[in-house]
């Protein structure tokens, strides 16, 4: 049990840090470092202690680190003393005192980026981020124990394109309204199934992060008319059965859709989109089977398909795909059957009379 949970942690600390590289990425390349000086727009030192303020080199970003407050009251104290300004970036890492962001803690002060990561908040209040609603960019609240958060809001935040709270306690999927949100990441949350409306009011969505959410099902419409999309991932959750119909996104464009690490045993026909050249990950699931209704069309787009750590039988329904060696170029080379046998490596022979 402590090797799993070891394994486990250690895979969600590789989803927290892509999704850093892919925050850093959509910033264009600016950095939340300590090693940038003092730039001549912080205010003055005393005035904001014990937070911190320098621009970085990089970017000429002004960042605001609250990391060593001690709690919601010097946190408020701060910014009580601050005119109306605008930093770029606030940040808050490793703090163990702040568990409630309570509404008008930041006074007159707005952001571009807040990344609060690496603590103690459980709640963020209504209100409270929305000071910053013209100028907010991005928001990363992950690896916290947050349950409480305003996301009907977030249709207000008019430039937000990437919103994170991974590894937290969300225990609702949340109903969200964006027209400029692009990139949304909800991993390692409680949360369970989704709704039926989950992404219907989010047409701007490039990236879907839904790992380690306990999710059981995906049903037809959860995942229409999402037009730019170019990454899904639903790993690591309790799926057993993809229907016809359930990732229909609309997308001309290749995107990435991994279910890996889930429990699934059939995939019906039609379940997944026919998009050219797209890459599909069914690792280590429960698929015996691979039936010809189902993967045909997808193999003759050129999906690439990869299939570790599936049971498969290997009998007769393999046949169509032995036969087409430029629909098995396709699957993956370490794809293997139940025995241990890769496919690449059967004889066609052995399919004669199937």
């Amino acid at each position: 049990m402590n090797s799993f949970i070891w394994i486990s942690c250690n895979l969600i600390l590789i989803f927290i840090l892509t999704e850093y590289i892919k925050c850093d990425n959509l910033l264009k390349n600016s950095k939340i470092t300590d090693t940038a000086h003092v730039g001549e727009h912080c205010p003055d030192a005393d005035t904001i202690y014990p937070c911190t303020c320098y621009v970085d080199q990089d970017t000429n970003y002004i960042n605001l680190n609250c990391s060593s407050v001690e709690g919601e009251d010097e946190l408020a104290q701060v910014f009580t003393s601050l005119p109306s300004m605008n930093f770029d970036v606030l940040i808050m890492k490793y703090n163990q005192h702040v568990k409630v962001l309570k509404n008008g803690v930041f006074g007159q002060v707005t952001f571009k980026l807040f990344s609060l990561t690496w603590g103690v908040i459980e709640e963020i209040e209504p209100g409270v981020l929305d000071g910053s609603q013209d100028t907010a960019l991005m928001m990363e609240f992950d690896t916290n124990y947050i349950s409480i958060f305003p996301f009907e809001s977030i249709d207000n935040f008019t430039n937000l394109i990437y919103l994170s709270l991974g590894a937290n306690n969300i225990t609702a999927f949340p109903i969200l309204r964006s027209q400029s949100l692009t990139d949304l990441w909800l991993i390692s949350n409680p949360m369970g199934n989704i709704p039926a409306d989950a992404f219907e009011h989010l047409p701007s969505l490039s990236t879907i992060q839904l790992g380690y959410c306990n999710i059981t099902s995906i049903e037809p419409g959860h995942f229409s008319n999402l037009p730019k999309l170019l990454d899904l991932d639903l790993q690591y959750n309790l799926l057993s059965h993809i229907p016809s119909g359930a990732i229909a996104t609309g997308s001309s464009k290749s995107y990435d859709i991994q279910l890996s690490n889930n429990k699934i045993v059939e995939v019906e026909p039609d379940a997944i989109e026919v998009v050219d050249e797209m890459p599909l990950f069914l690792e280590n699931n429960q698929l015996s089977l691979l039936k010809e209704e189902v993967w045909r069309p997808l193999l003759e787009a050129k999906v690439f398909l990869a299939l570790y750590g599936n049971p498969l039988e290997c009998g007769c329904d393999l046949a169509w795909i032995i036969y087409e060696p430029e629909l098995l170029e396709q699957i993956t080379y370490d794809t293997m059957c139940a025995d241990g046998r890769f496919i690449h490596d059967l004889d066609p022979d052995l399919f004669v009379d199937c």
